[in-house]
């Protein structure tokens, strides 16, 4: 509700785009962001008859100087060269070919190889060394497909059985020279006759139908579709002399034509844009070898889609023995070959609605007042809003009539909205909520990004308010396939303070009721004043909703990320160089508890689960037996319907209305983090467990004497000079000297002052800096921090006798033990092939495996001995 008391529904989140979708298509809201946009689009949408079509056309073709030859049906039909700067020169007609040809290739030596209808070949040289045609043909073969080879010569697809031939060499040239008779002369032979001959052993399959062939460093790719309706299109790759299935295209059944772009991918074109829109080619890898068994045809969706300009009446890739992949286009200048370029930009759908509703006003006769949207709105794109009130909730929407709004650029909004629909106005504000930053990521652009807003009204009737208990919105999108209109949030306001009626004397009020209002015609002059004034009552009730919200800029969790330094001020909490706003955020929202941990071990615990990441969490409910959880103590809470280990701030109390306070997602709760309080190893294992420590063959006393010896680290051998002065501190009889004595009594001084903080070994230098700093900083003046880095689970305590892991971490998987490497405890495995090269004086019966470790009470035959 805002400073004059109407009331605001607001979307800006995906739980809130949900709870008021009533219908809709062709829009996806992000996840995290909660921004409504275009959604992605289907890959191909395609028209079989018309791919069927555009296949059976000739391929256009390209020699190594950059002339394209195309066939133009215009004039009995020609095949006509095309160079850049020069006269179009037809190269030879269908009158002289003896027909219409079925495709085009040139190779890399200029001669033009030509399938025919008959199923023949025909070879034409565009250098002028033989005049006209020369046809070639074979007898088990019909020439339907070609596709040039580097070299010279062309392969040859049979489109009725799918057999790949090649056809290669020329005819002799045409050389008129007089002869002499004083030399001898030979008789200008064929060296090289055109000749077909049949590449593969067997056919395609007859479920499928061949469409296209393509070339590219000795590979050649053959496309065919599926006999089976709505079955997908097929790859195959010679191989062996046998066409091996490579792959079936998911999601594509009908593409008409297919490019090596490398040697290792193909290109498919496939009807599913206009020729006004970028053209979706789909690319898919094809494996270096692939097996022949036809059976086993797998299905891949494309590895990436490209999109390329390519005009509807283009008839698919130009024939060229190397380079990239290549179409024609239609310029002013006549047809000319593109290459395939990948355009970086999304492949999205161009048009995408939603229908919003209904927001319940709580009053019949409501006037609705005004929207707002934040968002980004590119050139090009732009957003119809679309409003429908009436006074039940169960309306019919498909009989409703809807008043547009535009936002951006959105042309033809439909037979209701003329030239006088409302736009939308760009705002200087980062939200339509007092002290609020705003959800648009990009900076403000005028026009573009930012918060919009326009009035709620009819346009094209007398009176323009809009009035009903219950509103329905139809937001429609509009992009170009390649960007979007994005929505961070939208809201609607009912419950309209005019000027005109509040300020103003009752003759400036609006005269006209019911029908007469309703009317289609100009706006009445007290409707054009009322508006009018809304001008200004938007900027005013801007300014009045952040005198009312003022006591936000005072609460962490809603003022200004700027002014978070400001407030911090205010109760010594100083932002630190490099910190981020939302770590500084969440340390003022729990300085208030933190405050009160000052000095102790809970102080410290709370600040390094901030500084790791840790959130502030209100409400959660904290798991306890019967004694609450004090502040500043690990305990295990439900937040969100999941158990999480928390460190509690505030426990809960239900007779005083309080609700817990507990800090989450840091190093601390996650086991990252450890504090250890140095007093507390000391002796205590011992006299709680009760246990035997004298032994002079247990490997947790390393031979000493009676110990209650507890440790942080991977092993209790501490070496000699350590060991006799941790030893010292588990009492006198263990003590062999007086310095002995000096040096337990010493180091227990120590360990009284000391606070040991360990970091996994995965936190970087930087990070331990940080963590050595901030602990620093949380300690008392009396007490030495040291921070440093465990590489394995943390055992402290009494968890290095119990076998308790301290650490929550996945254990790292044993692996095979390595003699001189291994050590005890670490979980290495001792498989049969290292038990083969052991002594044979080992037990009989040697198990399978087994794990290396150092606990008493293991079975005999796990204890290995040798020399």
């Amino acid at each position: 509700m805002d400073a004059n008391g109407a009331r605001v529904f607001c979307l800006a989140t995906p739980a809130a785009w949900r709870s008021r979708r009533h219908a809709g298509e062709g829009l996806h809201c992000c996840p995290g962001s909660g921004a409504m946009r275009l959604a992605g689009a289907p890959l191909l949408a395609e028209d079989r008859l018309r791919a069927a079509a555009l296949a059976r056309m000739p391929s256009a073709t390209i020699d190594g100087d950059g002339v394209l030859y195309l066939w133009s049906p215009e004039g009995g039909g020609n095949i006509v060269a095309r160079a850049s700067g020069r006269a179009d020169k037809v190269l030879i007609s269908a009158a002289a070919l003896n027909g219409e040809p079925r495709d085009l290739a040139v190779d890399d030596a200029g001669v033009m190889h030509i399938a025919m209808g008959d199923g023949s070949a025909a070879l034409v040289d565009t250098r002028g060394r033989w005049d006209g045609a020369r046809s070639v043909s074979h007898p088990r073969l019909k020439a339907g497909r070609l596709a040039p080879r580097p070299g010279g010569g062309a392969w040859i697809l049979d489109l009725e059985n799918g057999r790949i031939g090649f056809l290669s060499g020329r005819p002799p040239a045409d050389i008129l020279r007089p002869l002499d008779p004083r030399e001898f002369q030979r008789e200008e032979v064929a060296l090289d006759p055109p000749r077909i001959r049949l590449v593969t052993r067997t056919a395609l399959p007859d479920i499928w139908e061949p469409v296209g062939i393509a070339s590219r460093s000795g590979r050649l790719a053959v496309l065919a579709w599926s006999k089976q309706a709505g079955s997908s299109a097929a790859v195959f790759v010679l191989q062996g002399g046998v066409l091996a299935p490579a792959f079936a295209t998911e999601g594509i059944a009908s593409p008409f034509d297919i490019a090596w772009v490398d040697d290792r991918t193909v290109a498919l074109l496939a009807m599913g844009q206009d020729a006004a829109k970028p053209q979706q080619v789909p690319v898919f890898d094809v494996p270096a070898t692939v097996a022949t068994d036809r059976g086993g045809l797998q299905t891949k969706p494309p590895s990436k889609v490209l999109l390329a300009r390519l005009r509807a009446e283009a008839s698919g890739f130009i024939n060229a023995a190397e380079g990239p992949p290549s179409y024609v286009v239609t310029t002013a200048s006549g047809p000319e070959a593109q290459p395939l370029r990948a355009i970086s930009a999304a492949i999205l759908r161009t048009e995408g609605f939603v229908v919003l509703g209904p927001f319940d006003a709580g009053e019949a006769g409501a006037i609705w007042h005004r929207l707002r949207l934040e968002g980004a709105l590119p050139a090009r794109c732009g957003v119809l809003a679309e409003l429908h009130a009436t006074e039940t909730d169960n309306d019919d929407l498909a009989a409703a009539s809807w008043w547009p709004h535009v936002f951006g650029a959105f042309d033809g909004a439909g037979s209701d909205a003329s030239d006088d629909a409302p736009r939308a106005a760009w705002l200087d504000q980062p939200s339509g909520f007092p002290h609020h930053a705003g959800r648009v990521d990009a900076p403000r652009t005028p026009g573009r990004d930012g918060l919009f807003s326009v009035l709620v009204q009819r346009a094209g009737r007398r009176v323009r308010r809009l009035r009903g208990r219950y509103l329905w919105v139809r937001l429609t999108f509009r992009g170009d396939s390649r960007i979007t209109p994005s929505i961070r949030a939208f809201s609607v306001s009912v419950g309209r303070l005019s000027y005109r009626d509040r300020y103003l004397p009752e003759l400036y009020g609006e005269p006209l009721r019911g029908d007469a209002a309703d009317a289609k015609a100009h706006a009445t002059g007290a409707d054009f004043l009322e508006r009018f004034l809304a001008l200004f009552e938007e900027p005013m009730t801007m300014i009045e909703d952040e005198i009312a919200a003022a006591h936000l800029l005072t609460d962490p969790a809603t003022t200004p990320s700027s002014a978070l330094p400001w407030l911090g001020s205010w109760i010594g909490v100083e932002a630190r160089e490099g910190e981020s706003a939302s770590k500084l955020r969440e340390r003022l929202r729990a300085a208030p508890r933190t405050a009160r941990l000052t000095g102790t071990p809970g102080g410290l615990a709370a600040a390094l689960e901030i500084e790791t990441g840790g959130r502030l969490v209100t409400g959660g409910l904290v798991r306890a037996d019967s004694v609450s959880p004090l502040p500043g103590k690990p305990a295990l809470a439900d937040i969100d319907g999941s158990a999480q280990e928390v460190l509690v701030l505030s426990a809960p109390d239900a007779d005083g209305g309080r609700t817990a306070e507990v800090l989450a997602g840091g190093a601390v709760t996650a086991g990252r983090i450890v504090i250890v309080e140095g007093f507390r190893l000391r002796r205590t294992a011992a006299t709680i467990l009760g246990a035997d420590l004298a032994g002079t063959d247990d490997p947790l006393t390393a031979g000493g004497g009676l110990s209650g010896n507890s440790y942080v680290g991977d092993t209790l051998i501490l070496g000699d000079a350590g060991n006799r002065e941790f030893l010292a501190l588990f009492g006198a009889q263990a003590l062999w000297s007086g310095a002995d004595a000096a040096a337990a009594a010493a180091f227990l001084d120590r360990l009284a002052f000391t606070v040991l903080v360990l970091v996994r070994r995965d936190a970087g230098p930087s990070d331990r800096r940080r963590l050595a700093e901030v602990a620093q900083r949380h300690a008392p003046a009396h007490v030495d921090v040291v921070v440093a880095e465990a590489s394995h689970g943390l055992i402290v305590g009494l968890a290095s006798i119990l076998g308790v892991d301290g650490f929550l971490a996945a254990r790292r998987s044993p692996r095979a033990f390595r003699q001189d490497t291994s050590r005890i405890g670490r979980g290495d495995r001792v498989d049969g092939g290292f038990l083969a090269g052991m002594a044979a004086a080992a037990p009989a019966a040697k198990p399978a495996a087994f794990v290396v470790e150092g606990r008493r009470g293991l079975p005999s035959e796990f204890v290995w001995q040798w020399r």
